[in-house]
């Protein structure tokens, strides 16, 4: 660039110089001539560096100015993509913190529907119908249509107020000659009567506020016997009941315990049905060998008449069902009783303690008897 200026100086000062020695002769050339035109050359010598410098300032500025927009726009499209970048990140992140947060609202949301389902089981089995209904129908809200809980609050419907089942388990209960006679009550409203289990226990329960119960006492040998009822009241506590016959007699208990037998127990219980068989052989009327032919009724509640010219009243109890010994009393004695094999005749003594069979001769004890023909003797044996 500068060898061409100074070549472009060169030719105007020659051309310059030519003009001037064109128009003025040779000796009228002065010394301040030449010094204004070395002058002038100079100052088109400055002019044109500086023109030159500013056009070369300009194309440096120019030159700053495009790589700093290029680097500008370079610096912009990499933001744009680190932006874009970020936000595909910040919506990767959110969608997988919203899948997180559903898994997990799922599992606690099973976990709770799984925890709701036990307490409710639970609560069923503790016979508590309020709160079992309750825990269903949280679980159901959890899951609507469900047919766990659905089938589950239906059979919680069925359960009795959770006091009415305070009657479950076994008891001692006085009823009115007959002393500590063991009653159990079980879950599906029946129950047992010891030692006469072939009498059937039925009750329900008819106002769970004040515990009360209404109990049935039928004899499953003469079905068409009048029932004995009880209307019975448990105390707050649960552990002593209290009430009256039909008959008017009073009825008392204590708790023994809460087990009770369910429905499986008792069909898997082969002792309690041997000793329901065996204990209720005895039940019907017998006549012993003894001179007056006596004659003696054993009933299904425990209690014991003998009769020749006299009548005496008793209890009758089953002391080893496996064994076949029974106890009785009558006339203010004692005795024992021993089965045979074939369950028609026993073995026991008189009043004097001699040794007296008798067979058996009706499974009724209502039955009617025709009187035996006595031997001479007015003196009671039995």
């Amino acid at each position: 660039m500068s060898s061409m200026k100074s070549k472009t100086t060169l030719v105007l000062f020659i051309g310059l110089l030519l003009t001037v020695s064109y128009l003025t002769p040779v000796n009228a050339v002065t010394d301040a001539e030449l010094e204004a035109l070395e002058k002038q050359i100079e100052q088109m010598e400055t002019e044109e560096k500086e023109q030159a410098e500013a056009e070369e300032k300009k194309k440096a500025e120019d030159e700053a100015k495009r790589i700093a927009d290029q680097k500008r726009k370079a610096n912009a499209e990499a933001e744009k993509k680190r932006l874009a970048e970020l936000e595909k990140q910040r919506i990767e992140e959110e969608k997988r913190l919203a899948e997180e947060s559903k898994k997990r609202e799922k599992k606690e949301k099973k976990e709770k529907y799984t925890r709701l389902i036990a307490e409710a089981e639970q609560a069923v089995t503790n016979k508590d119908k309020e709160l079992a209904i309750s825990k269903y129908s949280e679980a159901l809200t959890l899951s609507p249509g469900d047919s766990v809980a659905n089938s589950g609050i239906k059979e919680a419907k069925k359960l009795m107020d959770k006091e009415c089942y305070e009657i479950l388990g076994d008891w001692n209960v006085d009823w009115a000659l007959s002393k500590n006679i063991k009653v159990t009550f079980d879950e599906d409203n029946t129950g047992l009567l010891h030692p006469v289990p072939h009498l059937s226990v039925n009750w329900s329960c008819i106002d769970s506020s004040a515990r009360k119960f209404h109990v049935i006492i039928q004899s499953t040998i003469y079905p068409n016997k009048q029932p004995n009822e009880w209307k019975i009241a448990l105390s707050p506590n649960g552990n002593s009941l209290f009430g009256t016959a039909e008959s008017g007699q009073p009825v008392k208990g204590e708790k023994i315990n809460t087990s009770g037998l369910t429905k499986e127990e008792k069909s898997s219980n082969h002792l309690i049905e041997v000793v329901s068989d065996i204990c209720s052989i005895i039940i019907g009327v017998w006549r012993w060998n003894d001179l007056l032919r006596t004659t003696t009724r054993f009933y299904e509640d425990g209690k014991v008449v003998s009769k020749n010219i006299l009548k005496s009243e008793g209890n009758w109890e089953c002391v080893d069902p496996e064994k076949k010994r029974f106890t009785f009393n009558t006339w203010n004695k004692k005795r024992d009783i021993q089965i045979e094999d074939d369950y028609k005749k026993f073995h026991s003594v008189g009043l004097l303690g001699e040794k007296l069979n008798a067979n058996k001769i009706s499974d009724d004890p209502f039955e009617k008897i025709v009187p035996a023909k006595k031997s001479s003797s007015n003196v009671p044996r039995l």
